[in-house]
């Protein structure tokens, strides 16, 4: 994924043309710092450039003495000089048709056209029959009937952007068309793509209750293609890079497409791997850039190889983000050769290679090994089923006792975990978590605040002889809840 780098020229000029305690020369050298703003870039950015932040058409062309005026023309010849691309995107609020004919920028430069609100078709019309605009795009952030005038055999445009805001609306009662959900808005939009053979770009939600699936590993800060509302649409990633004009990024592994989270001199991660342990907190991830800055990295980074030869990271995600953060391009690496038949096996694998190469308490060890019981649930589930038709069962599952062998602990200890887990209190937990409390001392603690079950004093029935007794008892005079002693009269 390309970083874009947001630029605002005009918005610039503004703040320092109406700063009174600059001089017409201080101002002058400003402007030409802006101006030389490109050059400091590196070949072939992406520059995003804001039309209703930056009012790049709201400029009186007719007036060539207003110093903004003149700003402007020198900003529009360094973007045609210039080798990157400017996506300029154009609200509603800001479109004004007769500027745009005259603008005259080549091929590096896209314009996206802000759906935000209401827009009539002319104006739909006026951007993407414009043969001097050599690039196009849609973005659209909100839903309202201006959906339906989108003819997508009729207009020419390069790819479509859905953006949904945080204050985005869906208007069921203007829509033409039965949408009754967000999710079958934006459905229809991406099979009117792929008809028309237009890439997809699928980037937010808006708002967290838009969102249907609550598991959405977008919504993870780390993700590569996080978004605060979560961007997965029907269990795929909807990205389209208008400057290599690529996807998302995918490898396969066990027939199964994973996408690409990392790319670094050669090593890839994807998500199913990088998550699959917990993440390094902040602060102790900026103690291991320092280290890896002032002393390298010793410890290989290790990867496995699909059957397309790609290289797959297993173990070392930490500090591979380290070394692409430090920009570190020159460190050791080595290849597990372990036969692995599922994403399963790796996780597993990985688990007990953290294992063995950290001194942990038992708590620390046993809260990682619980990281596997889906996988030893799952795969208990799998054995069960095969049983059942018939077919030979060659391992046993005991997801305690896995867990414990994984952790390397009893698996009492295991038990008195998952029971402190699922009854204590908080409180208790971070004890027992900070090492204040063993797991046995926290076990016992809710073990001793089990309410006990009433005794029941027992009634005391005298016999004069065994044969009566034996009469008594043939009667089934005993019952579950009331237990009769019987006793010989002295």
């Amino acid at each position: 994924m390309n970083d874009i780098i947001r630029w605002n020229p005009i918005l610039d000029f503004n703040r320092i043309y109406n700063n009174l305690d600059l001089s017409k020369k201080q101002k002058e050298l400003k402007y030409q710092e802006i101006l030389d703003t490109p050059s400091t870039w590196i070949d072939n950015s992406y520059i995003s450039i804001s039309n209703s932040k930056t009012g790049l058409l709201r400029i009186n062309t007719n007036d060539k003495n207003n110093p903004a005026f003149v700003f402007y023309k020198k900003i529009t010849e360094v973007i045609k000089n210039s080798n990157h691309t400017y996506n300029i995107l154009f609200d509603t609020a800001t479109l004004h048709i007769p500027n745009l004919l005259n603008i005259g920028y080549g091929n590096n430069v896209v314009i996206g056209l802000h759906m935000e609100f209401g827009l009539l078709e002319f104006l739909i019309h006026s951007i993407f029959q414009d043969t001097q605009i050599h690039r196009k795009y849609l973005h659209i952030s909100t839903f309202d009937d201006y959906i339906d005038v989108i003819d997508y055999s009729r207009y020419a445009f390069e790819w479509l952007v859905i953006d949904l805001q945080e204050d985005c609306f869906f208007n069921l009662l203007r829509f033409q068309q039965p949408f009754k959900t967000w999710h079958e808005a934006i459905h229809l939009q991406r099979l009117n793509c792929e008809k028309h053979n237009v890439p997809f770009h699928f980037k937010s939600w808006g708002k967290v209750e838009n969102n249907p699936n609550p598991n959405d590993p977008t919504l993870n800060p780390v993700h590569r293609y996080y978004t605060k509302t979560g961007c997965m649409l029907d269990g795929k990633i909807y990205y389209y890079d208008p400057i290599t004009k690529t996807t998302a990024p995918t490898l396969t592994l066990f027939d199964n497409e994973y996408y690409i989270m990392d790319e670094h001199c050669g090593l890839n991660t994807i998500w199913e791997l990088k998550s699959y342990l917990p993440f390094m907190k902040p602060e102790l991830f900026e103690l291991l850039k320092e280290d890896i800055h002032l002393n390298g990295l010793n410890d290989p980074i290790l990867y496995i190889l699909t059957k397309d030869s790609t290289k797959v990271v297993i173990e070392g995600h930490t500090r591979l983000r380290a070394c692409i953060e430090l920009d570190i391009k020159d460190f050791p690496i080595k290849e597990v050769k372990e036969d692995f038949d599922s994403i399963e096996d790796i996780q597993l694998w990985m688990l007990k290679h953290q294992f063995q190469r950290r001194n942990m308490s038992s708590v620390e060890r046993l809260e990682l090994a619980y990281q596997s019981k889906e996988i030893i649930e799952k795969r208990a589930k799998l054995n069960l089923s095969k049983a059942g038709k018939g077919d030979s069962v060659t391992e046993t599952f005991d997801t305690n006792l896995e867990i414990a062998q994984l952790a390397g602990v009893g698996k009492t200890t295991v038990v008195n975990y998952g029971n402190v887990m699922a009854k204590a209190s908080p409180n208790l937990i971070e004890q027992m978590r900070k090492g204040k409390l063993s797991i046995s001392g926290a076990y016992n603690k809710i073990k001793d605040k089990t309410p006990k079950s009433e005794k029941t004093n027992p009634e005391i029935v005298y016999l004069k002889s065994f044969d009566e007794g034996k009469v008594l008892m043939g009667k089934n005079c005993t019952s579950s809840n009331q237990l009769r002693h019987f006793s010989l009269n002295p």
